[in-house]
């Protein structure tokens, strides 16, 4: 019984930091979290680490599972990646976040001089900061999280936005305000079966060039709003699939 009672209590140590380590890299890729996919492979990654120490793998042998098993954790948790680079990013996001997270207990666990004290007071700290973040994330998703769906020549395109106050962009012919979204494969394809303009934007990173089109229609939905606006829509190099389009505040404001 005493075995069994520390299998259950390490399951649900590893379970815990799993859940964490997942959410953290979630958060960094910009990745919506979802609690039910977080779950599972969360769950995934624990029974894979005991049946790894069933089988009594080498040291060397368990390191090898940990690139395959982070990818598996990923997909499950956040969905098809955009690509080969993309599937690579948020692999050796999650390994960076589970280095952080045991380098934390290890050396909490030097401090203290015990390993269970050092994971109870991670896990309390890990708790209250991330209960925390999601109070902050909720807020702020009141206010500035917005779904922007486009119409171009029929052809519907959805996705999330974030309001930006920082986003000025305004297209040099119509005037209309940019929303600035990243590169997904669909929307390359519909880029380039029709007629674009380039812009170009400041960042911290320099002066950027994207490709810009004008849609039929833009539907802004935030809350239980619904707003039709007259804005143009680009696609940047610089963004990542999964993060959020920047739209600019001024659409919020009024129409146009």
């Amino acid at each position: 019984m005493t075995d069994i009672r520390r299998a259950l209590v390490v399951a649900c140590v590893d379970m815990f930091h799993n859940t964490l380590m997942l959410m953290m890299a979630l958060r960094i890729l910009c990745v919506r979290i979802r609690p039910f996919r977080v779950g599972i492979a969360a769950f995934f990654g624990t029974a894979v680490a005991f049946l790894a120490g069933f089988a009594r793998l080498s040291r060397g042998q368990v390191v090898l599972l940990w690139a395959p098993l982070a990818w598996i954790m990923m997909r499950a948790a956040a969905g098809e990646p955009k690509g080969m680079g993309s599937a690579l990013r948020r692999m050796l996001t999650l390994l960076a976040c589970a280095g952080f997270l045991g380098g934390t207990v290890t050396a909490l666990g030097g401090a203290l001089g015990s390993l269970f004290a050092a994971h109870a007071l991670s896990g309390i700290l890990a708790g209250a900061v991330f209960v925390g973040c999601v109070q902050a994330a909720h807020a702020a998703q009141d206010t500035q999280k917005v779904h922007v769906r486009c119409v171009i020549e029929g052809e519907s395109f959805h996705f999330d936005a974030i309001a930006d106050s920082g986003n000025s962009l305004r297209d040099y012919l119509t005037h209309r305000p940019v929303i600035v979204t990243g590169e997904t494969e669909r929307l390359r394809n519909a880029f380039e079966r029709r007629r674009t303009r380039l812009i170009f934007a400041d960042t911290a990173g320099g002066r950027m060039m994207m490709r810009m089109i004008i849609p039929q229609e833009t539907i802004v939905s935030a809350g239980k709003k619904r707003l039709h606006v007259r804005a143009a829509l680009a696609i940047s190099p610089g963004m990542q699939a999964e993060m959020p389009a920047l739209m600019p505040t001024a659409l919020l404001e009024k129409e146009g």
